[in-house]
């Protein structure tokens, strides 16, 4: 990651972390730039990850932390009723998942 720092934000990184890479990582000088690469979860590498689609995906963090995206579906639909299990279900047996919800639009 050294040779391609330059493209990196690692402002989130902790530093004072126990492991010695997040600490060599860390850098202030790409802090809040547009177009840098920006690390989401702070060097906490995922446990899975379920592509369905484009901008369908869920990133499983930890057991109990999950991002979840459905593009074109209710935020907080997904936020109540969709969780990783459902993802995982859907790519392993090749079926459909289907969502009923009201919306109003302009």
């Amino acid at each position: 990651m050294q040779t391609f720092s330059d493209d990196l934000d690692t402002s989130s990184y902790p530093k004072d972390s126990a492991r010695d890479a997040l600490k060599t990582l860390y850098s202030s000088k790409n802090a809040k730039v547009l177009g840098k690469f920006k690390d989401e979860y702070n060097g906490t590498a995922p446990l899975e990850f379920v592509g369905l689609r484009s901008k369908i995906y869920s990133l499983l963090v930890s057991r109990l932390q999950a991002k979840i995206t459905a593009k074109g579906i209710k935020k907080s639909f997904v936020k109540k009723h969709v969780k990783h299990d459902m993802f995982l279900h859907t790519l392993k047996n090749k079926s459909f998942t289907t969502a009923k919800f009201l919306t109003f639009r302009s």
